[in-house]
């Protein structure tokens, strides 16, 4: 029986057409409801212009229904006088500050549409604020270098919700995921609003990946401080610093140090094990790519898994590439394996 072969669709399951939709739809369903709520002082003001001035218009005007004086309330906003003179002095009072507030709700409203109509396009930040506060559920990395931009793009090759946060709004970075729509909040990490606008309280993870290890430690305590249960990561320069961080505040640390050290080891003497690296019950796992030396030529996988306690999951020779090959295959020297190795 032939192997599937290990697409992104089966190593990241996506989530289902339906499932996505109606993610979207209670996004959209948030924004407008923040939108909403950022009308709120024009409501407000329209709303006591309204009963406000039509009790004015009603206790000045003779025989005029209390309905009809609201109306006119409305009008006077929008500069339409529909009560004849001579006027009272509240309601002159009134009639040339009910304009005031048609301007000001009129300003208002412009404003919304044109944050609707050209946010998204023009990258304005307080669109991104927005639709960031519509997330839940989601991760944030803090800082968008090399590594976040990384770790965003492998991130959503799960199909994760991402936001994240970079001081400079210039990188070419922070250009290509706001092309792929990936809300990216300008701000220095350090800042609890900056925080507090990329919806930390709601988010599942918030990764620090800055280039200074003061600045993702002081980070991970303000997300926590913000969100009691969110699980923090760190990248950490300093391999005895992310000892003492992983072990006093039980936070997991990512050592650059450490993370690439047996890399460049390991290139030294001809193998590859830049594919990937994971963590097993605390323990390092690594993939590496390597060729199968003499000491490996013309013993099965079965005998090469046992004898160098690995696990051999990729095997590559002249005509062919297998997956988790059969454990009676025999390997040739020149051929290629994928095999997982614990540190």
């Amino acid at each position: 029986m032939k192997r599937r072969p290990l697409t992104p669709e089966i190593l990241y399951p996506q989530k289902k057409r339906r499932q996505k939709l109606q993610e979207y739809l209670v996004r959209k369903l948030k924004f407008y409801y923040i939108l909403l709520q950022e009308f709120k002082l024009p409501n407000i003001c329209m709303i006591l212009t309204i009963f406000v001035g039509g009790y004015i218009l009603y206790s000045n005007c003779e025989d005029l229904p209390f309905t009809d004086a609201m109306f006119a309330a409305f009008a006077a906003a929008f500069f339409e006088f529909i009560l004849p003179p001579p006027y009272p002095w509240p309601v002159q009072v009134f009639l040339y500050l009910a304009p005031l507030v048609g301007v000001f709700v009129v300003a208002c409203g412009i404003s919304i549409f044109v944050a609707m109509l050209f946010g998204e396009k023009q990258n304005l930040q307080d669109w991104w604020v927005m639709t960031a506060l519509t997330y839940d559920n989601h991760i944030v990395v803090c800082g968008v270098g090399k590594v976040g931009y990384r770790i965003i793009n492998e991130l959503r090759k799960m199909d994760v919700m991402v936001i994240g946060i970079e001081k400079n709004y210039n990188k070419q970075f922070v250009e290509e995921l706001l092309l792929q729509k990936i809300p990216i909040i300008l701000g220095n990490v350090r800042n609890k609003s900056i925080l507090e606008k990329a919806n930390v309280a709601k988010a599942r993870t918030v990764i620090c990946a800055t280039d200074d290890d003061l600045t993702n430690i002081d980070c991970a305590f303000t997300a926590r401080n913000l969100n009691p249960d969110v699980k923090l990561v760190l990248r950490i320069f300093d391999d005895n610093l992310a000892e003492k961080i992983s072990e006093q505040f039980d936070f997991p640390t990512v050592s650059t140090a450490s993370s690439y050290a047996p890399i460049f080891a390991a290139k030294a003497v001809g193998m590859d094990i830049s594919l990937s690296s994971f963590t097993i019950y605390n323990q390092l796992a690594r993939l590496i790519s390597l060729e199968v030396c003499e000491e490996m030529d013309g013993k099965t996988v079965a005998e090469v898994e046992e004898n160098l306690k690995i696990k051999i999951l990729g095997y590559e020779s002249s005509h062919k590439q297998t997956v988790l090959p059969c454990p009676k295959n025999i390997l040739r020297a020149g051929e290629k394996i994928i095999i997982v190795s614990i540190q």
